[in-house]
């Protein structure tokens, strides 16, 4: 029986510091008396969270939710195959201006033509100065989530044999030129779809004349916030280390191909202490 949590980030603004501790600071919640901006994070199972959301609607306060699925150590042992996504970033893709990035990196003629998700990575990116990575093995460039690593972890990856996964090298904006001990981690295996029950959740666009969901592409309109990927045992039983989803995912209009990587992943990055990134255990289904 999984314990999976959901767990939510929520913000929003509020002027009158009175009317903030009425809302937050009688439930133990902290208050920012420097600012309106007020920020609590609680899991969607706490009392406290049904009474905060409940509160703000009662005064018709807008507030925004980033959810986040959490796990216990049993479960995560216990999965074969997982949603690896980031925990923590560094840095953009150049050049930034008008995502000129795009067209020195990607291959944008797969791409599609009206909500403009799709486009391939064929080239290296192009990055500022040396990555910033403190202690850190592994994290993601903005805007793209693909993972950044150390030559570190490079060579723990190659150590273990594990497969799916090429190693690119960032190139100098400038000198367009290698920079050592850092690579991007380039997952090349797509996995087959997934299975028609996972429980996709339809993203809201708004108002946007260009763009009607679902997008013919259907890439874009679809989110995994709170429900688990699955997989058809039959679909996965191929799948290497390393993989990416067939499915382009994410909130608003820009989405990505996600990460799904095997057991292996997981126990070497637990065992050397890879921190930066989140774990979510994919539900296999088994075929009827």
């Amino acid at each position: 029986m999984m314990n999976m949590r959901i767990k939510s980030d929520i913000g929003f603004r509020i002027e009158d510091p009175e009317i903030a501790w009425e809302i937050l600071g009688n439930l133990g919640l902290n208050v920012n008396y420097e600012h309106p901006y007020q920020n609590a994070v609680l899991f969607n199972d706490d009392q406290k969270y049904e009474l905060l959301i409940n509160r703000l609607k009662k005064k018709d306060i807008h507030y925004s939710e980033i959810f986040e699925l959490v796990f216990d150590d049993d479960e995560l042992e216990k999965a074969e195959f997982y949603d690896m996504g980031p925990a923590g970033y560094w840095g953009y893709p150049q050049p930034m201006d008008d995502f000129g990035y795009v067209k020195e990196s990607y291959d944008e003629s797969v791409a599609c033509p009206i909500c403009w998700n799709g486009a391939k990575q064929v080239r290296p990116f192009l990055i500022k100065g040396k990555p910033k990575f403190g202690r850190n093995d592994i994290l993601a460039i903005n805007w793209e989530f693909e993972f950044l690593i150390t030559e570190r972890l490079k060579s723990l990856i190659e150590g273990e044999g594990l497969t799916g996964a090429e190693f690119w090298p960032l190139l100098d904006y400038k000198k367009r030129t290698p920079i050592e001990g850092f690579h991007q981690l380039c997952v090349k295996n797509e996995l087959p779809p997934m299975s028609p029950n996972t429980e996709f959740e339809t993203d809201d666009l708004g108002s946007n004349p260009k763009i009607k969901l679902p997008c013919p592409c259907n890439k874009i309109g679809r989110n995994l916030a709170v429900h688990q990927m699955r997989y058809k045992k039959n679909d996965i039983v191929k799948a290497k280390d390393f993989n990416k989803t067939q499915e382009w995912i994410g909130g608003t209009y820009h989405t990505t191909q996600w990460t799904v990587v095997s057991k292996r992943v997981y126990r070497l990055f637990k065992k050397n202490n890879i921190k930066r990134v989140k774990f979510a255990p994919i539900i296999i289904e088994e075929n009827q």
